[in-house]
């Protein structure tokens, strides 16, 4: 009686232990990219506190540049994404595209920054009509990244949503 429990338990342990390697694989790295996407925006040195300290120095041009190169790091992330293989998973088609949406969504979101940036510089011209234009335009480009962070956050529970649908069709 003791062998049969002995046997039950370890083909079920073998069978629990196989888990999809491709599967495993292709959610670690749509891991990292989150992962990098992370350190581009809330990490010690990262892009966003570059941009944020030329902002505080009045730098417009520095400020630019650091959003040039977020948009370059979230076009990585995204390329990264969109050329993972699907073969061997069960929905991860699904998740490669909202993985995709969500981080052109969040790039979009933090290259508005330009916009407000440029009209920033505006606002520091001797020409108090121009300097007043831009403060308005200034609120208007605030209210219009309102709508876009509920872009982001609907993208992002598509992204949560497609994440727990492919884990749970490949038992991870």
């Amino acid at each position: 009686m003791k062998k049969h429990i002995y046997i039950a338990v370890t083909l079920l342990l073998a069978i629990t232990a196989c888990k999809p390697q491709k599967a495993i694989d292709f959610k670690q790295t749509i891991d990292q990219q989150e992962r990098r996407a992370l350190d581009i925006l809330v990490s010690k040195g990262g892009l966003d506190e570059q941009k944020l300290k030329c902002l505080i120095k009045h730098d417009f041009k520095g400020a630019l540049l650091a959003v040039d190169k977020e948009e370059l790091a979230f076009n990585k992330i995204i390329n990264d994404i969109t050329s993972l293989p699907v073969e061997g998973t069960q929905q991860g088609d699904a998740l490669k595209k909202a993985a995709a949406d969500y981080y052109t969504a969040l790039k979009d979101l933090h290259l508005y920054d330009r916009q407000e940036i440029e009209q920033q510089a505006l606002t520091r011209d001797h020409d108090e009509e121009t300097a007043k234009k831009a403060l308005d335009k200034l609120i208007q480009l605030g209210m219009d990244k309102q709508k876009m962070y509920g872009s982001v956050y609907k993208k992002e529970a598509a992204f949560q949503q497609a994440m727990e649908a492919f884990e749970k069709a490949n038992g991870i």
